[in-house]
């Protein structure tokens, strides 16, 4: 939503109202990937459950966030796991599971293409900062 009212005002377009359709329609998109991390989900699933074309999908996250709908809940699934990270509360496998990838060798390859680290490797390092923080307060 910011990138598109940012893409307009750069662009000296109008908007009407608050939001366009298809803005509002990406809005429930988002919010739909945003409950379903913890569940297996599908492009195809998306276009189902919105009654929309693959091109139509595509062409609105790629015109309005610039990225396709599954790296959109890819992106949103290495956030989600990063944070389960940080609390502790479960394993490296267990996240993986949780997050729906199909194995945990997949999970830490995408986790280390979003980080540039391995989930244990982000682990420990959160800890060091949180543990360096308290020393030094």
């Amino acid at each position: 939503l910011l990138i598109d009212m940012i893409r307009r005002a750069t662009t000296g377009q109008k908007e009407i109202g608050n939001y366009s359709p298809s803005l509002n329609k990406l809005s429930e998109i988002c919010e739909y990937i945003d409950s379903s991390l913890y569940a297996p989900l599908r492009f195809e699933d998306l276009c189902r459950e919105f009654s929309m074309s693959k091109t139509v999908l595509k062409k609105l996250f790629r015109e309005s966030l610039g990225c396709g709908a599954m790296e959109y809940y890819n992106k949103k699934r290495i956030s989600a796991a990063k944070r389960l990270l940080r609390e502790k509360k479960y394993s490296i496998t267990e996240i993986s599971d949780m997050l729906q990838f199909s194995s945990i060798h997949y999970f830490c390859r995408k986790f280390k293409q979003a980080t540039n680290m391995t989930p244990l490797e982000y682990q420990r390092s959160v800890s060091s900062l949180v543990k360096n923080f308290i020393d030094n307060n």
